[in-house]
């Protein structure tokens, strides 16, 4: 049973479906966005946002936003002592006078915090577009619930099976090497250099000891890493022929993926593989340095995938593999670093 599935199965149907776009500050974003989904994937993360400090509940705990159809969007929150799956309904355990206090931390956090990293001040423009009285109004109108489970199993996508299962770009530690995981996308910094993606934990290991790996039996040099999104960026020794690699459209920045879309991704285990987007860290599209974004789909990876690129119908990379639930866990998922934090982190060109 995949994330939405498992969602659908513990929440209440309500009449209240599909009220976003319905509100004072759906009709504003709406004017800005001028896409109906697009808008309210982004409104429904906001809605969220707001709850989650009104609710005082740790901004970093495992939670995330799950779609399950007619425009409804729960919270589910993985916890180490929850016995069986439950859902509680919002109406009944927040007041205005909570909404309200969660809607101004929320906004001077994200103001203050968006001021360092948002350059084009696209993020801070849409924010002052949310009403004060947003998550009151769909509270009232809509049966929002919050899911409380434990957090299944997890198994992470660095450890190769047996079988390589697609001639995509594949990272060693030495030429001919056994393969660690998989290449993400090939593309320049800000300094021009040209090189590729790579999953921190799949390396982590030889960066111990060195900066060398091999991509495809190309030399190349880890040049920066960041933990939070378990992403390195390896710059080749040698001028390569760009157009013999991969190069996608550039990523999605400043919107939430849409749910149930078809995505596509190829690992040097499943090869070529097509799922659909189930979840997605709240925070989301909000990078901040401190935050480790993800997207959850279909449980479609395997060991050697880490690394993969997550591609939306639009071309543009919503994702790198990061993890996958253990087989049988309820609920399953492929959990992937938001790919924007990537690109972020490493000063990568868009």
């Amino acid at each position: 049973m995949n994330l939405s599935e498992f969602t659908t199965s513990l929440t209440t149907p309500d009449n209240g479906y599909g009220q976003f776009l319905q509100t004072k500050t759906g009709g504003k974003l709406h004017d800005i966005i001028r896409n109906e989904g697009k808008t309210e994937n982004l409104l429904a993360s906001f809605f969220w946002q707001i709850m989650i400090r009104a609710m005082g509940i740790p901004i970093d705990a495992e939670m995330y936003v799950v779609p399950h159809g007619n425009a409804q969007y729960s919270l589910v929150l993985f916890g180490p002592n929850e016995m069986e799956p439950r859902s509680i309904s919002l109406v009944d355990e927040t007041d205005k006078e909570d909404l309200l206090e969660g809607y101004a931390l929320w906004r001077h956090q994200m103001q203050n915090d968006l001021k360092q990293v948002d350059n084009t001040g696209y993020l801070q423009e849409i924010i002052s577009q949310v009403d004060e009285d947003y998550a009151i109004e769909i509270n009232r109108k809509m049966n929002m619930q919050m899911i409380f489970a434990t957090k299944p199993e997890i198994v992470y996508t660095d450890t190769l099976l047996t079988t390589l299962g697609s001639p995509c770009p594949v990272v060693t530690a030495a030429i001919g090497g056994k393969p660690l995981s998989t290449a993400g996308i090939f593309t320049s910094d800000n300094q021009g250099r040209f090189g590729a993606t790579v999953a921190w934990h799949s390396v982590k290991d030889i960066l111990i000891n060195t900066t060398q790996i091999y991509i495809n039996d190309e030399s190349a040099q880890i040049v920066s890493t960041d933990q939070i999104s378990d992403s390195c960026f390896a710059v080749f020794d040698q001028p390569v022929v760009k157009s013999a690699f991969n190069n996608i459209g550039g990523t999605l920045s400043g919107l939430c993926p849409r749910p149930y879309d078809p995505v596509t991704f190829q690992g040097i285990t499943s090869g070529f593989k097509q799922t659909i987007i189930t979840g997605l860290s709240p925070d989301i599209p909000c990078v901040l340095p401190y935050s480790q974004l993800k997207v959850m789909t279909a449980p479609e990876t395997n060991p050697g995938d880490s690394g993969a690129a997550l591609i939306d119908r639009d071309g543009k990379v919503m994702g790198f593999s990061f993890y996958r639930t253990a087989i049988n866990q309820q609920p399953e998922y492929s959990c992937w670093i938001w790919a924007d934090s990537v690109y972020k982190a490493h000063n990568l060109m868009y």
